[in-house]
């Protein structure tokens, strides 16, 4: 069963990250960016699941329906997310990861 996992917003170049395998991992729910004040456009995802670091898929956007990249605790965005590595398939609705 899966928890919800709260959004976070983390520095690129200080994050806590480990390499397993050849694959980055970071705290599950953190969005990675280097732009001080992120706009959605270029920025990493930590899987809420497990941990793995990843861009969106080529083409895949994402519209914010509530709340701000500002503060990603409040950002609900639509449709819903994907993730590759560990098929983790669900939400990120009021700043938390959800099925």
């Amino acid at each position: 069963m899966f928890e919800p996992v709260a959004a976070s917003l983390i520095p690129f170049a200080e994050p806590p990250m480990e390499v397993v395998d050849g694959r980055w991992y970071g705290p599950r729910g953190a969005f990675m960016s280097s732009d001080p004040k992120p706009s959605g456009t270029c920025w990493i995802l930590c899987c809420p699941a497990c941990g793995q670091m990843g861009s969106p898929r080529n083409g895949q956007t994402w519209q914010v329906v509530s709340g701000s990249w500002d503060d990603v605790t409040t950002l609900t965005l639509s449709p819903s997310i994907l993730k590759d590595c560990c098929g983790w398939h669900g939400y990120l609705k009021d700043g938390k990861f959800v099925l």
